[in-house]
């Protein structure tokens, strides 16, 4: 897909449709919809994610490619443990909805940050 759509708009529709998820937990209130949201997240999860590790591997030289993907799962991992600590200060000070809507609006921001200005500077890579 990536390959067809471009990777740009391919990590843009990913992440466009992580918030739709994210919102749609803090909404459920049964188990088979619980099972379907995360369902959905899996498969959005599964679109952006090689876009993403595809980009890494177009912006890296051949040399340097195992350095680049090991900064990216560096970065990643380390950005789960605040992002993590904030999502779960807010499920417990509010509660869970109110955590995967701030997740939801994060995802939204993130969109808005990729189409204004990383998209647009970075635009040989959206075909």
């Amino acid at each position: 897909m990536a390959d067809h759509f471009g990777r740009g708009a391919l990590i843009l529709i990913g992440w466009s449709a992580l918030a739709i998820p994210f919102m749609a937990i803090s909404q459920v209130t049964t188990n088979i919809g619980l099972w379907v949201v995360s369902i959905c997240y899996g498969l959005c999860m599964g679109m952006k994610e090689d876009a993403e590790r595809a980009l890494i591997s177009d912006y890296a030289t051949p040399d340097e490619r195992g350095t680049a993907f090991g900064w990216y799962h560096l970065i990643s991992g380390i950005a789960a443990i605040p992002s993590g600590l904030l999502f779960g200060i807010i499920w417990h000070v509010y509660n869970a909805a109110a955590a995967f809507l701030f997740a939801s609006i994060l995802a939204l921001l993130a969109i808005a940050w990729l189409r204004l200005w990383a998209w647009p500077a970075r635009h040989k890579y959206n075909k």
